[in-house]
C-alpha cells in the first residue's frame, strides 16, 4: 500500500501577523515556520497505518521552496520513507494540487491514499484534497476523524459535520483530509533523526501550473477597543454606557 501524505509549511499559531510589498505578501522575517497542524494529524495518521501494516510506504509532498526543507526532513524523521519537494511557492491551492497532480502522473506512483489536512491554518481554504481527487477521480472524503481499513480493503470512515458525525464505507485509491484527533502527532525520535538523513529526499521542477487566483492585498482585522471596566455596584453608568455609547437599549 502506498501513502501520500501532503504538508504545507504555516506560520506557528503564536507568530505576529503583518505584511509586506504594501499588503500583497505575508511579513516571515522572524516569524517561526511549522507543519500546518492538520496535516500533522493527516502524517500521524498515515505513519499508524503504516505501524498496523507491513506493506505501508508513506511519502510527503510539498509545493514550496527550499524553506520547506526543514520540515520535510522532521517528516521523515517522524517515519515517512520518501520525501518529495516541488520547487515553486504557489499561490494558491488550484496550484498547489495541480503541482501534486502532475508530479504524481509523471512519478507513475500509484497510491492508495492520498492524505491532506482539512486547511491550513494560515488561509484557512480546504480546497487541495478536493482539488487533487477531482483532478484524478478518486474518491474524496473531507474533514475525517476517524479512519480504518477493513480486510476487504475498504475503508471505514467518520466524518464530522455541523451539528454531528456521518458514518460511511469509502473505496480506495481516496483522498481523505484530516481533522483534529483523527491520530495522535507524533515527535521525532533521536533514531528517525539520523535515519532520516539517509532516506530518499528528491526536489523537482514544477510543470507550470498557473494559479486561478491573484492576490489583491491582505488587510489587518481593526483593533479591538480596549475593555472598560465598570464597578459592578455602579448600575447606573452600565446603563448609562449601554444607553449612550453602545446604543443596545
Amino acid at each position: 500500500m502506498k501513502i501520500l501524505v501532503a504538508i504545507a509549511r504555516t506560520p506557528d499559531t503564536t507568530a505576529p501577523i503583518d505584511f509586506v510589498d504594501d499588503g500583497k505578501k505575508y511579513k516571515e522575517e522572524g516569524v517561526q515556520f511549522i507543519i500546518n497542524p492538520y496535516d500533522e494529524f493527516a502524517l500521524a495518521k498515515a505513519m499508524d497505518l503504516k505501524d498496523e501494516r507491513q506493506d505501508v510506504e508513506v511519502t510527503v509532498i510539498s509545493v514550496d521552496s527550499n524553506k520547506a526543507d526543514q520540515l520535510l526532513r522532521k517528516a521523515l524523521a517522524i517515519g515517512a520513507d520518501k520525501a518529495v519537494r516541488i520547487d515553486v511557492e504557489p499561490e494558491d491551492a488550484w496550484q498547489a494540487a495541480g503541482e501534486i497532480v502532475e508530479w504524481i502522473k509523471k512519478s507513475g506512483e500509484q497510491f492508495d491514499l492520498i492524505f491532506t489536512g482539512k486547511e491550513t491554518i494560515n488561509y484557512n481554504g480546504g480546497l487541495v484534497g478536493g482539488f487533487i481527487a477531482s483532478l484524478l477521480g478518486y474518491t474524496y472524503v473531507p474533514e475525517t476523524y476517524k479512519l480504518n481499513i477493513t480486510d476487504d480493503g475498504k475503508l471505514d470512515i467518520v466524518r464530522e459535520i455541523e451539528g454531528g458525525r456521518v458514518y460511511l464505507k469509502a473505496e480506495m485509491p481516496a483522498v481523505i483530509t484530516a481533522v483534529e484527533y483523527l491520530a495522535e502527532p507524533r515527535l521525532p525520535s533521536m533514531r528517525g533523526i539520523m535515519q532520516a538523513r539517509t532516506k530518499p529526499f528528491s526536489v523537482e521542477q514544477p510543470a507550470g501550473i498557473q494559479p486561478l487566483t491573484t492576490t489583491v492585498k491582505h488587510y489587518l482585522p481593526p483593533k479591538r477597543k480596549e475593555c472598560k471596566l465598570i464597578d459592578p455596584e455602579n448600575i447606573e453608568e452600565l446603563v448609562e454606557i449601554l444607553h449612550k455609547e453602545i446604543k443596545v437599549i
